[in-house]
């Protein structure tokens, strides 16, 4: 974000439109019924007198003809220019800026030191959106849509519930759980049966919503949310609201830098840093680490890559909190097999090759063998997380057990992410296109007959097996 986007009371502030063109017609016509106090300055005699004869009549603007000149711009506060050019622009550059006036050059940026953005009104509610000056015409399109999606009685059921605001503030004496009533009456849920109700039920609605709150258990509440294989857009609905309500997120490292942006600007992040190889934190450090925060009030939300029930350790979590009677929610996630098996166009099953998944972890607890017995064989996929490390073994023990040392398979790495990379090949050259590409994890290993219908599986098979012995 390049520029600050900020909201501006204008009533009664004097403004300054010079021109005549359609642009200036628009601009004057909007910042009257913003209230604010126009100077119109124009260049030719003219048609825009007319257009505004009865705001004249009222004293809510007032015309001066003529060229730039100092005493136009006392007492004035912003300027708007449409068509203005040439010295004249210069003129007016030069003042507003010595003199730290506010000025847009309409459809010219790179003249503002401001930008008015497209909106979208609906009484007190105000949705602005703005490309830098760059596209204004996407903007307008863009509010087209927000308009659409906007209901049409949000800004009234704003001005409804802003009146119990000192009633809020009354009853509930901790800011952290006055945000929480906030978050729960702005929800999806309850707006949605707000705007259904009368303007009287709304208010019986929201005076109940505000008594039964006040009775409600002080002890914090635990959302287990998975965030997805790394791209953001991946994440669920329920999801991205439990990041914008959360007063604490306990995140790992598989969790990405823009998944995280997400979040609400004041939420803790507390980083738990865990990944294959580093348990820099302990289990049983996060557990606590959870309780605790829980057991302060707060909503506290435990980010997970992927998906938390798939080698997410969230049964341990789990445990902890129903030890300690404390309530919690899983928000599932998509797991790292479908964002990458979708990535790639991997069908995971297939009618002519596959009509069994299986997920296994490549690491067992305390190293222990890996049975591979039901598991490898003609028509099923399996698909290996942290599975890097023992990617040898994993391709003898597969091989052993009933797996073509023929049988394509796929390597995908950072799965969903900017830096993804997919290697394609067959399972007896597992092991060496992983330390030939210096494959890191996180990376998904998936083996079957259907890797092959990937898309690029031929172009990036035919490269690979190219590739030198080491």
């Amino acid at each position: 974000m390049s520029s600050l986007p900020i909201f501006l009371d204008l009533k009664k502030t004097n403004i300054l439109v010079a021109g005549t063109d359609v642009f200036a017609v628009a601009k004057i016509r909007f910042l009257l019924e913003l209230g604010a106090q126009v100077t119109s300055l124009h260049y030719e005699a003219a048609d825009i007198v007319k257009t505004f004869e009865s705001e004249k009549e009222k004293g809510q603007i007032k015309f001066i003809s003529g060229s730039f000149r100092p005493e136009v711009l006392k007492e004035i506060k912003l300027v708007y220019l449409a068509n203005v050019s040439g010295s004249e622009l210069g003129k007016f550059l030069e003042y507003s800026q010595k003199h730290n006036i506010l000025l847009n050059h309409i459809d010219c940026p790179e003249n503002s030191s401001f930008i008015s953005p497209a909106a979208v009104s609906r009484g007190s509610v105000t949705v602005a959106i703005s490309t830098g000056g760059k596209a204004p015409v996407l903007a307008r399109n863009l509010r087209q849509k927000i308009e659409q999606l906007l209901p049409s009685q949000i800004g009234e059921l704003t001005d409804l519930i802003y009146q119990f605001r000192p009633s809020v503030k009354k009853l509930i004496k901790s800011s952290s759980a006055r945000r929480k009533f906030w978050n729960k009456i702005y929800s999806d849920l309850e707006l949605g049966k707000l705007l259904a109700l009368s303007s009287q039920e709304r208010r019986s609605k929201i005076i109940k919503l505000l008594g039964t709150f006040g009775q409600k258990e002080k002890k914090g509440h635990v959302l287990l949310v998975g965030a997805g294989p790394g791209d953001p857009e991946l994440l669920t609905l329920k999801a991205h609201r439990a990041l914008i309500e959360a007063d604490v997120i306990i995140y790992d490292k598989l969790v990405s830098k823009e998944v995280l942006n997400l979040a609400r600007r004041d939420a803790c992040l507390i980083n738990v840093g865990k990944s294959l190889g580093d348990h820099s934190v302990s289990q049983d450090e996060i557990n606590k680490i959870i309780i605790d925060q829980a057991h302060l009030g707060h909503l506290t939300v435990r980010l997970k890559g992927g998906d938390p029930m798939i080698f997410g350790r969230a049964a341990e979590e789990i445990s902890a909190l129903t030890a300690k009677n404390i309530s919690y929610e899983i928000i599932p996630g998509i797991t790292a097999a479908i964002g990458a098996a979708a990535a790639g166009s991997i069908p995971l099953t297939h009618r002519d090759h596959s009509s069994q998944v299986t997920f296994v972890t490549g690491q067992l607890k305390g190293g222990e063998r890996r049975d591979w017995t039901g598991l490898a064989g003609k028509g099923r996929t399996i698909v290996i997380y942290m599975g890097v490390k023992t990617a040898k073994k994993t391709m003898n023990d597969l091989i052993r057990d009933g797996f073509s040392a023929h049988t394509p398979i796929g390597i995908i790495e950072n799965a969903t992410k900017e830096s993804e990379r997919r290697l394609y090949g067959t399972l007896e050259r597992l092991d060496h296109l992983i330390k030939g590409k210096n494959i890191q994890s996180p990376a998904l290993l998936i083996i079957g007959d259907s890797v092959a219908e990937a898309k690029d599986f031929s172009i990036a098979y035919e490269t690979i097996n190219h590739i030198k012995e080491a």
